[in-house]
């Protein structure tokens, strides 16, 4: 264990470790500290003397390095300036960091991890800045057990980034100013090449508290399907306060679009082609459906604090495929207090609509498809009072037993359903 004061002793010590050494620090700050190109197989360990009087960080640059670890220290940012930089480097990890900014002007930013691999930071408190934690083109992330308040912006935003997981975070009391638009957690695809994959959102607080409202988690891509999320799992948050929709996904194949609605999980599958059975790339598809008692999301607006919920966007992959984990819709009966309820009075038909899943399919060069799939175990199969259901879309569900395995890998113990359901598209030229 080597003991030091200041930044440059600071910065000798490290180029003297081997791996598994701690280098703890006395209380006071240590500004302006650039580390590059030190390598440690087995991590080396920051930590502070004191954990009840923590040593400071003021500007941390870390490129190309690997194997450290950052324990019980404060980080400190400067108005309008980055906290933690890193980039080109792997594993490393922070734990319990407190990461402040000035509560007059938050408008710097905690840390900032870029096109770097293996990057941990957990247990660590930020506040007072402008976007608590930031990451770009990187991979195998943990962000989880962390707290962001007195936040202006975002919490945590970034794009590029796969094998991400950020779970069981707190996020509360956002105080936005003119023209922002604060997140909790924000994921772009701005400026990226490929498409994010592997992203887990899980068990995440996003409380108002006393701030003005946010927004909870807004996954979004700007390159209009181009680059869709794949296998983005957004589940167990909870959203309270929020503005606009408290959980909103764009183009994320493979996803879990429930939205945490419980009820029988359903996996789907489809195939966009042309008339001659080619996969047509880049469609867009519209897709939305009822839970398993046969209510919209937008009809339990308040039981859902305003989150989408069983609806996404997706676009086809180079197979023309798009695929996605929802629950089982069920059937449910049209409105039958107005005029439409007195035709069907009168026709003595049944007001039930069978269970069914919503498409709407656009692709560059090709005419609209709006269209619906059907079980055809549904008892109102027969007697849709819209005369919705048709022969031809009368899907061939899969029933499967607990201990089976989904399309996505995972085994699940309890009973699932699968659908797997080719549409085709006609040229606006035919």
């Amino acid at each position: 264990m080597v003991t030091v004061s200041t930044a440059k002793e600071l910065s000798a010590a490290l180029k003297a470790a081997t791996g598994g050494d701690t280098i703890v620090l006395q209380a006071g700050d240590y500004t302006g500290l650039t580390l590059t190109g030190l390598h440690f197989d087995i991590p080396v360990t920051i930590t502070s003397a004191d954990p009840g009087q923590l040593a400071v960080l003021d500007t941390l640059i870390l490129r190309d390095m690997q194997g450290l670890i950052f324990k019980d220290l404060a980080v400190k940012v400067d108005s309008g300036e980055t906290g933690v930089a890193v980039s080109g480097s792997d594993n490393v990890v922070f734990d319990h960091l407190d990461v402040y900014g000035t509560a007059a002007s938050p408008t710097g930013g905690g840390i900032l991890v870029r096109t770097s691999d293996g990057v941990s930071v957990l247990n660590t408190q930020f506040h007072d800045l402008g976007v608590g934690l930031s990451h770009l083109d990187s991979s195998h992330l943990d962000f989880s057990n962390n707290t962001f308040k007195d936040i202006r912006a975002d919490g945590i935003h970034g794009g590029g980034s796969s094998n991400v997981l950020i779970a069981n975070n707190t996020f509360t009391d956002f105080y936005r100013q003119s023209g922002d638009h604060p997140d909790a957690i924000q994921f772009w695809t701005t400026n990226t090449k490929t498409s994010a994959h592997d992203i887990a959102i899980t068990g995440n607080l996003v409380v108002r508290g006393d701030g003005t409202q946010m927004q909870g988690i807004f996954v979004t891509d700007q390159s209009n399907g181009k680059l869709p999320y794949v296998n983005l799992t957004i589940t167990g948050n909870t959203v309270i306060g929020s503005m606009y929709h408290g959980i909103a996904v764009t183009y994320a194949n493979g996803s879990d679009i429930s939205g945490g609605v419980p009820g029988k999980p359903l996996f789907f599958t489809g195939t966009v082609l042309d008339t001659d059975g080619n996969p047509i790339v880049g469609a867009h598809v519209d897709t939305w459906h009822s839970d398993g008692e046969g209510f919209y999301d937008v009809q339990q607006a308040d039981k859902l604090n305003n989150k989408l919920a069983m609806r996404a966007l997706l676009t086809t992959d180079e197979n023309g495929r798009f695929w996605y984990r929802s629950i089982t819709p069920r059937y449910y009966p049209v409105p039958t207090d107005g005029p439409c309820g007195e035709i069907m009075r009168a026709a003595a038909r049944s007001p039930m609509r069978p269970a069914h899943i919503h498409f709407w399919f656009k692709a560059e060069g090709y005419q609209e498809l709006v269209t619906q799939l059907f079980r055809p175990d549904d008892p109102y199969l027969d007697s849709d009072a819209v005369f919705g259901a048709k022969r031809g879309l009368i899907t061939d569900p899969v029933d499967h037993e607990p201990g089976d395995t989904a399309p996505d890998g995972t085994v699940l113990d309890e009973p699932f359903v699968t659908v797997d359901w080719t549409f085709t598209l006609t040229k606006s030229s035919e």
